[in-house]
């Protein structure tokens, strides 16, 4: 299991790396109060939060006066609404203990995409985990 400190993620292909990355691990404020009433409270509301807005309707409500250069590309805002969502509720999942759901949360984010770096984070680190618990 990963412990606080400094880690790097390597992805590769065909046995070459083709991305690198660098990021420091913490602890989760639920961790620090180990699964206490507050800690499930944190949590549940990930859930909740993830499950109310997950099916929610995203729109642009800015004023300006030149296009912005985000909207170039013409993003689909519900679904990186819905991404957000199934992100923000693999993590209370993980804060849950409930390993098999944060995982098919996780997978659904990477599954639209692969360069999400929490999704992909966590799932490296559910991973892990998971081999500690089957061992």
């Amino acid at each position: 299991m990963l412990v606080p400190g400094s880690y790097t993620l390597r992805a590769s292909l065909d046995g070459r790396v083709v991305k690198e990355t660098k990021f420091r691990v913490g602890p989760y404020q639920g961790q620090v109060f180990f699964l206490s009433e507050e800690a499930r409270r944190v949590f549940m509301g990930l859930l909740d939060y993830g499950r109310r807005r997950r099916n929610d309707e995203a729109t642009l409500d800015y004023f300006a006066v030149s296009l912005p250069d985000f909207l170039v590309f013409e993003p689909d805002l519900s679904l990186k609404n819905r991404l957000h969502c199934l992100y923000m509720m693999g993590l209370g999942y993980i804060g849950l203990a409930d390993f098999g759901a944060a995982a098919d949360s996780l997978e659904a984010v990477l599954a639209h995409d692969p360069a999400h770096p929490g999704a992909a984070f966590h799932t490296f680190v559910l991973s892990d985990a998971r081999g500690l618990v089957e061992a």
